[in-house]
């Protein structure tokens, strides 16, 4: 008998409703909880790929692509992301 190696790439975020997935407060919140998030989870539905898209760009997170490696990124609050989660 082998050992069976089973890869989960999810964070949580496919299972927030489907407005949460459309708020870059909810989103932004369950990565951070985890510290990082999957290319296919953050890329599981429309919405999420358009929020992370928004998250991208505001300037709320650092992304660090090397530290957990394909397919992971790591994430980290900015000042500006403290500010808008009023952390």
């Amino acid at each position: 008998m082998y050992p069976a190696r089973i890869c989960f790439f999810d964070v949580g975020l496919d299972e927030l409703p489907k407005r949460d997935q459309r708020s870059m407060r909810k989103v932004a919140r369950v990565i951070l909880k985890a510290g990082r998030f999957s290319v296919f989870d953050a890329t599981s539905t429309e919405d999420l790929a358009e929020t992370m898209d928004k998250l991208s760009a505001s300037g709320w997170l650092e992304f660090d692509n090397e530290k957990h490696g394909y397919p992971w990124t790591g994430v980290k609050l900015t000042e500006a992301g403290k500010k808008a989660l009023k952390l």
